[in-house]
């Protein structure tokens, strides 16, 4: 069973480098954040989940 930074790295390790991935976490820690970048997220956003903040990374990915 993996968690979430095993299968972002297991994703990227596929080929999937260019992809973009928005984590999602309940816990509102830096060090969590960032444990979350360096296994190859894009953007974190900690819940409950805002969805005007998610569509504006989204859109930001899509530009």
């Amino acid at each position: 069973e993996l968690n979430g930074s095993d299968t972002v790295k297991e994703i990227r390790a596929l080929g999937f480098e260019d992809t973009p991935i928005i984590a999602f976490t309940a816990i509102d820690d830096p060090n969590v954040h960032a444990e979350a970048i360096e296994a190859g997220c894009n953007e974190v956003l900690t819940k409950p989940l805002h969805p005007k903040k998610l569509l504006q990374k989204i859109e930001r990915f899509l530009s």
